[in-house]
């Protein structure tokens, strides 16, 4: 549960789990998403970013093990 609903240039956003794909496509798709829930609204949201970016130590990820 997200403490408020501002998004963060750059970062993950509040109480947010990032979601670690494969690259769906070149420059003009997602690299990955962010669940997360603001009030008893959830929400699902796509983000680009370089290859050089650096997360952050607190973020939390989900990872699916290939088979």
């Amino acid at each position: 549960m997200s403490r408020n609903s501002v998004l963060n240039v750059g970062n993950a956003p509040d109480s947010s789990l990032t979601v670690a794909s494969l690259a769906l496509g070149g420059d003009d798709f997602p690299k990955g998403f962010y669940l997360r829930t603001v009030g008893d609204q959830q929400w699902l949201r796509g983000y680009r970013c370089t290859e050089a970016h650096r997360f952050s130590p607190n973020d939390h990820f989900i990872f699916l093990a290939a088979s």
